[in-house]
């Protein structure tokens, strides 16, 4: 075969259009894969900083309504009653945290519903904590469930 190929001048023929075949296409293949890749890194340093740019505007947005709400909610009429009741009027503190909750929290929680909690101090010693409905349901449905994986793993 090796002598055949030496010898014809067919076989030179086709051995160097194949390797200028090959060659071609290794070097356009090779090109290809460098510049698309330069593309998708370009692409993905792009999209990296779009995202962290987003998520600083949102975090930011997140912040500024929470401090907003907050600044709201002490000077409203609602919590400096709050403030003022004692801590030995429980009936005084119920229905001033009522009133809170009622015009600002929920409003509040309900635009907000990644709101885990609001607590309010008092240097008198009041203090309240708001849970959202849904997280409290939340939190005794897992505990529920966790409860009958734990009595199936007896029985078993």
């Amino acid at each position: 075969m090796i002598q055949a190929i030496r010898s014809s001048l067919e076989w030179k023929l086709i051995l160097i259009i194949f390797a200028t075949i090959f060659i071609t296409v290794t070097g356009v293949s090779t090109f290809s894969f460098i510049k698309s890749s330069e593309a998708i890194n370009n692409d993905v340093v792009r999209f990296s900083n779009q995202i962290l740019k987003q998520a600083n505007l949102n975090l930011s947005r997140y912040i500024r309504d929470n401090e907003q709400f907050f600044r709201t909610i002490s000077g409203s009429r609602e919590f400096q009653d709050w403030l003022k009741t004692g801590s030995d009027d429980h009936y005084g503190l119920f229905d001033s945290y009522q009133k809170i909750e009622t015009v600002w929290i929920a409003p509040f929680s309900t635009y907000h519903p990644e709101t885990l909690s609001i607590k309010l101090y008092n240097e008198n010693g009041n203090e309240s904590t708001y849970r959202p409905m849904f997280i409290l349901a939340q939190a005794i449905l897992l505990r529920r469930v966790g409860m009958l994986l734990d009595w199936l793993d007896l029985k078993t």
